[in-house]
């Protein structure tokens, strides 16, 4: 409770954090991950949202992640899993730059790596959606039948950013 011993360990925690600047590095060190996080992950379909306060950190995924859990832990990191689809972190206070660091090298891949089957499917899909057109265009081609290029446009421009988010290229001849 609130003895005396919990009182004076309390007050030496504190007095700790503020002399060692752990809050300032606590700020730094979150900075750091985010922005790393950030730039390793932009563009990846699946992820909404990347913040943090100070080492409180947190992945915002479009799905849930919970199998995340096990798969970070193979990769040496200790994470946890919030409202089905947040990837939650609290490295500690004492956290340096190279240990940030290491946390978006290592973190990233998994994240990637669980969000990428999914986009693929999509691009598989949107790809099979194109086919199908592009073969309706060349036969109505054929027939002399006009087509709306309109919806077909938009079929096209979603296979394509499917196919970019998975870092897909696509080659027109």
């Amino acid at each position: 409770g609130g003895g005396p011993l919990a009182m004076r360990a309390g007050l030496e925690t504190l007095a700790i954090i503020e002399s060692e600047g752990l809050m300032a590095n606590a700020v730094a060190q979150g900075d750091r991950i985010c922005a790393g996080l950030k730039r390793e992950l932009a563009g990846v379909a699946g992820v909404v949202e990347i913040r943090g306060m100070g080492l409180m950190i947190g992945v915002e995924l479009d799905r849930p992640c919970g199998d995340l859990v096990k798969q970070a832990l193979a990769a040496g990191l200790l994470i946890n899993v919030t409202q089905d689809k947040v990837i939650r972190m609290l490295p500690p206070l004492i956290l340096s730059a190279a240990e940030a660091d290491l946390i978006v090298d290592r973190l990233a891949p998994v994240i990637r790596a669980f969000l990428v089957p999914a986009a693929r499917a999509a691009a598989i899909l949107a790809l099979r959606e194109v086919g199908i057109l592009l073969t309706a265009i060349m036969v109505a081609g054929r027939s002399g039948r006009a087509l709306t290029a309109e919806s077909g446009t938009m079929k096209v421009i979603e296979a394509v950013d499917a196919m970019r988010a998975i870092g897909l290229d696509l080659i027109v001849v």
